[in-house]
């Protein structure tokens, strides 16, 4: 819910910067809606993973400690997990900003902004059961 209602409004605030006839604006403006949504993704990722180890640890150290499996592959699962929920929101919101700002309607550049902010996405993820392990 809180993805969709943060597209809807990154969607607003930068709503037609691709449309716009001077080059220098345009350009400016695409740069920043861009940048946005990567940013914005990326802490998402991030922030939504970092209090998972620390909640868990009770649990992962019982049954890494009665030999049910290594702590890697209790990382992987986790991992792997998130995936299709991820893909799924990640398809909704970047379908909802890329068209709101107004930028290329050809269907092969939509994909390519989408496994951008995807592939950024599970990179902010790793970096948070990083943090996550870390703290």
């Amino acid at each position: 819910f809180t993805t969709l209602v943060t597209s809807l409004i990154m969607g607003l605030v930068f709503l037609g910067t691709g449309n716009n006839d001077e080059i220098p604006q345009r350009v400016q403006g695409v740069a920043g809606s861009i940048f946005f949504v990567i940013a914005l993704s990326g802490f998402t990722g991030a922030g939504n993973i970092v209090q998972t180890i620390p909640v868990e640890w009770p649990i992962i150290l019982r049954e890494y400690n009665n030999g049910m499996y290594y702590s890697g592959v209790y990382f992987l699962c986790k991992y792997v997990a998130t995936i299709p929920v991820l893909l799924i929101l990640q398809l909704v919101s970047s379908a909802i900003v890329y068209f709101m700002f107004g930028l290329n309607s050809d269907p092969s550049r939509f994909f390519i902004f989408y496994a951008i902010v995807v592939v950024t996405v599970l990179s902010a993820e790793s970096i948070g059961y990083l943090i996550s392990a870390v703290s």
